[in-house]
C-alpha cells in the first residue's frame, strides 16, 4: 500500500510545515497545487527546489523533517475505511507493506498513531528520489519473500501504478487521494477503485 492518499491524508500537516519553514526566511506563498500534487510523487525538496535559492534548499528540506516529526500525529487523518480493510485483510491471511516517499520514522510513526501492523516497510530514504522505478517493490517483495505475480499495489497516484506494473505486480489506483481518474486511468492500472473500502470486492 501507498501512504499518502490511500490509507491516510497528510496534507494539512506537510502544507502547514512547508508554510512555516518557509516564512521564517521572508517566502510568504508557495505552489500550493503543486505540493499537493507531488505528495507521494516526489520528495519534499521539490517543492524547496521550487521555491527557495538554491543555497537554502538543504536547510530547509531538513527543518520541515525536523518539525513535521514533531507534529504529525496533529494533522493526519485515517481515510475511511482504511483500518476496517486492512484488518479484513489480515483476517484473510494477506501479508501487508507500506511503500512511500515519507521518511521511515515519520511513516512509523503514523502507522503506530492509528494501530496499524504491517509485515514491510519501504519508506523514502530508502527508495530514493524515484518512486515509480519498481526497484524499491521489487526489493520490499524479495524482503516479504513474496511473487510479484500474486502481490497487488493500491495507490493514488501514477508513480503507484508505474512502479506496480514494472515491479510486475497487479495494480489498484483508489480515487482517495490527490490523483485523478484521467492521470491514473493513463497508466492503465489493473483495477480503479473509488475508496480504500471498495479493494475486498476485487481481491
Amino acid at each position: 500500500f501507498d501512504l499518502d492518499g490511500t490509507l491516510i491524508d497528510s496534507t494539512k500537516g506537510i502544507h502547514r510545515c512547508v508554510r512555516e519553514v518557509l516564512a521564517k526566511r521572508g517566502y510568504r506563498s508557495f505552489d500550493e497545487e503543486f505540493l499537493s500534487k507531488s505528495i507521494g510523487v516526489h520528495p519534499i525538496d521539490a517543492i524547496f527546489q521550487r521555491t527557495v535559492k538554491k543555497g537554502e534548499v538543504e536547510t530547509c528540506v531538513k527543518e520541515f523533517k525536523q518539525m513535521y516529526a514533531r507534529t504529525l500525529a496533529q494533522d493526519v487523518i485515517l481515510l475511511d475505511g482504511a483500518k476496517e480493510t486492512l484488518d479484513a485483510l489480515i483476517e484473510d491471511s494477506y501479508k501487508i507493506a507500506v511503500y512511500t516517499l515519507k521518511m521511515k520514522n515519520h511513516a512509523l510513526k503514523v502507522l503506530n498513531h492509528f494501530s496499524i501492523k504491517v509485515d514491510g516497510i519501504l519508506a523514502g530514504d530508502e527508495i530514493g528520489e524515484d518512486k515509480s522505478s519498481g526497484k524499491g517493490l521489487r526489493e520490499l517483495l524479495e524482503g516479504l519473500n513474496s511473487r510479484a505475480a500474486t502481490s497487488v499495489i493500491v495507490g493514488d497516484q501514477w508513480s503507484d501504478i508505474s512502479a506496480g506494473k514494472k515491479a510486475g505486480m497487479k495494480t489498484v489506483g483508489v480515487l482517495s487521494g490527490m490523483g485523478s481518474f484521467e492521470e491514473l486511468n493513463r497508466f492503465e492500472p489493473d483495477y480503479l477503485i473509488g475508496s480504500i473500502s471498495d479493494l475486498t470486492t476485487i481481491l
